[in-house]
């Protein structure tokens, strides 16, 4: 038996979208890890993947001072914050631009 694909089902700290990361089936965990510390490595690896009725969309996410973001997110905090940025700034800037999952649902 092969293991083929391991995925981790993540959500963005910004915005609350669910988004899907693959874990590398072959790759042994640095000792001391845990499957949520290579789940968030996995984030911080950068490709990612939304399932939308079975089609599939696709960015690049990242985890900025501890926080897991979709593409989106990511984005917002790249243009919106300085290089190098502050927990501060990247929180700053997700509450002003970022629209939470369900917000204005009616």
């Amino acid at each position: 038996m092969a293991v083929l694909k391991i995925q981790a089902r993540i959500q963005c700290d910004g915005c609350g979208t669910n988004f899907l990361v693959d874990l590398d089936a072959a790759a042994m965990r640095p000792k001391g890890w845990s499957l949520y510390d290579q789940a968030v490595d996995a984030v911080r690896g950068g490709i990612y993947e939304v399932p939308r009725g079975g089609r599939h969309g696709g960015g690049c996410c990242s985890v900025q001072h501890g926080l897991c973001l979709c593409a989106s997110c990511t984005k917002i905090v790249d243009e919106h914050t300085p290089d190098p940025n502050s927990k501060k700034q990247v929180k700053r800037a997700l509450n002003r631009y970022v629209v939470p999952l369900g917000a204005g649902a009616a």
